[in-house]
């Protein structure tokens, strides 16, 4: 069989919770991970042994906004909702809703023939960052606006799709 070398701008993000944000994503960062390490005394040096807990890194995402900025209000309202700042009927509401207080993600790969190949599953993500909007009316080209969004999750796991 032979091996093609992964494609960095071969990929599709499906967020349950966010529809709209879906079609517009341009970047997406699969979150690196780590663990402890436990040293051991011994007499002559400490040894390690592989710890208990792993961490996951945050979720990276930049999207590309559109004119109405309805991905970004879908991101800043569950934010709102989340945090409740100014009512607790925000925060009841987003609880009763069909999507609940968290949202699981599906982030697809795809092979050189744009099928998709490797499907990373997230487990209960939110939003934690929503980044600033840059306007500038100094640039000769038109530059679409773009904004980063961090999510925390609770983990993924990686399988391949065929």
């Amino acid at each position: 069989m032979q091996q093609n070398f992964l494609s960095p701008n071969g990929f599709r993000l499906t967020i349950k919770r966010l529809p709209n944000v879906s079609f517009f994503v341009q970047a997406a960062i699969i979150p690196g991970l780590s663990m402890g390490v436990t040293d051991s005394p011994s007499p002559f040096k400490n040894m390690k042994f592989a710890g208990d807990k792993i961490h996951y890194d945050t979720f990276g995402v930049t999207i590309r906004l559109d004119e109405y900025m309805n991905s970004y209000n879908e991101i800043y309202n569950w934010m709102v909702g989340l945090t409740h700042p100014e009512s607790f009927n925000q925060f009841k509401d987003l609880k009763n809703d069909t999507y609940g207080l968290y949202s699981d993600a599906s982030f697809i790969i795809l092979d050189s023939h744009q099928n998709p190949a490797i499907e990373v599953q997230f487990k209960d993500i939110f939003p934690i960052s929503l980044g600033s909007i840059n306007f500038d009316t100094t640039q000769a080209d038109v530059n679409f606006v773009t904004c980063e969004i961090t999510f925390a999750h609770n983990g993924y796991h990686i399988t391949q799709v065929h």
